[in-house]
């Protein structure tokens, strides 16, 4: 049984300091990615800080963190044979942090339920915010910050098309958190507001304009409806409630119409020849070149690019500065090995996460399926993704993975009795 680790028998001012970190990284999140990700780096520096202090450093025998540690200097030594040696440094030398952030909220800041509602508290107001803020801008054509967009691809508080990927990465913990009030307090509206709530993110995320997004809620919504017995006729009907919100909208709006269902079927009339299936193919054919040790981190833009691969297509048609998938990524950049031991701290992560829901309380439980189903719409296999290592995509990774992890762990605070699950 995985256990909170005992990190508090001092230093309670790093405690206050992290916790304050951890609150405000959703706010950060919206001013940019560099304040988050100072603010993610400092939760590292200060696990590292607190174990010297109290001379602890039991956190390091959890296996995913040590091979988490241990892949961190497996890409270190493997960037020294890329093409790029400076762009593959530039991505492995501060791979660490995200292991050490993760460590962080799994065995210090988030099994404390206090600290963990907190959070859960500010990602909803923040999540709130992106909402409000993303339909303003879809009704009026400019958002609070005066950000605008083009081609009905809007960009909400970001200033980048990302808000339908930001709500469908973080939206299912904050949902499954409002969830467990609801069951708590015994809401008489507590189905209303299911439904409401779970329209209301569908709708913004489809007026988004982002297909993968939205793909990404719905199937969030069906685990959901698998992990949440209790819940599964408030979560049926939302979905049904959604879906036709959904259609509706996009029938009313023939930019998006174009978008979400003619740019759809054109990709998966001849999926292998088109955009995704072409890059996916090309990724193979490169990773096959270097097998074993891979190409570099942050080196498949210029490998792509090198004539060996002419008779894949012009540059301008086979180059992107990523694989667009999780699994190729690691599998190109970081060959046969990067990718076994990624797939070995995926399973490490699996095995936590479900021995945890199985012994978890009510109270937490809808949050811990919440915080699983972030993790499943990060590493769904049957979709194109964000750079795993990008500090944009990667920041909100480990921060519901953290979550999820934490919730794994023998929970730190007042003890009580919780009925099974639903």
């Amino acid at each position: 049984m995985i256990r909170a680790l005992p990190l508090s028998s001092g230093r309670d001012w790093l405690e206050r300091l992290g916790r304050l970190l951890l609150c405000a990284l959703p706010v950060l999140f919206v001013i940019g990615r560099a304040p988050a990700d100072v603010a993610l780096s400092l939760i590292a520096l200060l696990l590292l800080l607190r174990s010297a202090l109290d001379q602890d450093w039991a956190w390091l025998r959890t296996p995913w963190v040590a091979v988490g540690l241990a892949l961190w200097l497996y890409l270190i030594g493997a960037s020294a044979f890329a093409a790029d040696v400076g762009a593959a440094y530039s991505r492995a030398l501060p791979f660490g942090r995200f292991v050490l952030f993760g460590a962080a909220l799994q065995h210090w800041l988030l099994p404390e339920r206090t600290t963990r509602q907190a959070l859960l508290v500010v990602l909803g107001a923040v999540i709130a915010f992106v909402v409000l803020d993303t339909l303003l801008q879809f009704a009026t054509g400019r958002d609070l910050f005066g950000y605008t967009y083009e081609d009905r691809r809007l960009t909400g508080p970001f200033g980048d098309k990302v808000p339908g990927t930001f709500l469908a990465k973080t939206s299912f913990p904050v949902l499954g958190f409002v969830l467990a009030l609801t069951v708590a307090w015994q809401w008489r509206w507590r189905f209303a507001l299911t439904v409401g709530l779970i329209m209301l993110l569908a709708l913004t995320v489809a007026v988004t304009g982002e297909r993968i997004a939205l793909l990404s809620l719905g199937l969030g919504l069906l685990v959901f409806v698998l992990l949440l017995r209790d819940l599964r006729l408030p979560l049926l009907l939302a979905g049904a409630a959604a879906t036709l919100l959904v259609a509706g909208t996009v029938a009313l709006s023939p930019e998006l119409t174009k978008r979400m269902i003619g740019h759809t079927a054109y990709d998966l009339e001849d999926f292998w020849g088109r955009r995704y299936g072409e890059l996916f193919l090309r990724s193979v054919s490169i990773w096959r070149e270097q097998p074993v040790l891979g190409i570099g981190l942050k080196n498949f833009r210029l490998e792509c690019a090198n004539d060996h691969f002419l008779a894949l297509g012009p540059v301008e048609d086979r180059c992107y500065t990523h694989p667009h998938h999780v699994y190729l990524e690691w599998l190109v950049e970081g060959g046969a090995v990067g990718f076994a031991g990624f797939l070995l701290m995926l399973a490490f992560w699996g095995r936590d996460i479900v021995a945890g829901l199985r012994r978890i309380g009510a109270e937490d439980y809808p949050i811990a399926v919440g915080a699983l189903t972030a993790l499943i719409v990060f590493l769904w296999p049957l979709r194109a993704s964000m750079s795993f290592f990008s500090n944009w995509n990667a920041t909100l990774f480990w921060l519901m993975l953290g979550l999820a992890l934490a919730l794994s762990v023998r929970q730190r605070g007042p003890a009580s009795q919780q009925p099974a699950p639903p």
